[in-house]
């Protein structure tokens, strides 16, 4: 990528950064336990992976990351409400 052309610069950095935004808000909201958090670090997830598809290791984390993501979602059950005494 140079520098002189910016229209690269165009797909490059709002794919990159803001995938990257999308799944920092999903990590963080994980504690939430709700569906969003799973959506938003998919989602970021997807949009980085466009630009960085030609790298080996960035897919491959990526892809790893939304697994991980979907398998804690998994786990976490909701508490009833009538649970609480």
């Amino acid at each position: 990528m140079r520098l002189d052309d910016p229209l690269p610069l165009l797909f490059w950095l709002p794919t990159l950064w803001g995938g990257a935004a999308l799944v920092l808000a999903g990590v963080f909201r994980a504690t939430a336990g709700s569906r969003r958090s799973v959506v938003l670090v998919v989602l970021g997830a997807f949009l980085g992976f466009v630009p960085s598809a030609w790298t080996v290791l960035m897919p491959v984390l990526a892809l790893t990351l939304v697994v991980l993501t979907i398998q804690q979602a998994d786990r976490r059950s909701p508490v009833p409400a009538d649970a609480n005494p």
